[in-house]
């Protein structure tokens, strides 16, 4: 019996960790996303103040969006210092390890995004 109820607990844990993995998976995605966009949205209302142009200001507000070694280094700070949960740092990590891997795609389709969030024709 004992083996029976260690077969269905491992079955229990393996089960909550994929319904975690799945969870964290969409968080990261979601934060991916902010990320990105809040970045552009700044450097888009930024540059804006300086360039009449909506298409060049955005292109720039893409071209730049992603994280950068600067958000790793202020991650390292946050989970040596404890003031973080490192649970959240982890995901935090992934996010901008992301953005970066995300930045050369990015960069080369910033024109396209551009036009596609202008919902100008090309």
């Amino acid at each position: 019996m004992e083996a029976k109820e260690r077969a269905t607990t491992k079955k229990n844990f393996a089960a909550q960790d994929h319904f975690v993995m799945d969870m964290r998976f969409w968080l990261i995605l979601l934060m991916l996303a902010v990320l990105l966009v809040a970045k552009a949205t700044i450097v888009f209302a930024i540059v804006r103040q300086f360039v009449p142009n909506s298409h060049k200001a955005l292109r720039t507000g893409v071209a730049i969006c992603m994280g950068g070694e600067f958000g790793f280094a202020l991650l390292t700070l946050l989970l040596k210092g404890r003031m973080v949960d490192p649970g959240l740092v982890q995901g935090l990590l992934t996010t901008v390890a992301l953005s970066m891997l995300l930045g050369p795609l990015v960069v080369r389709y910033n024109g396209r995004i551009a036009d596609f969030v202008l919902r100008r024709r090309t």
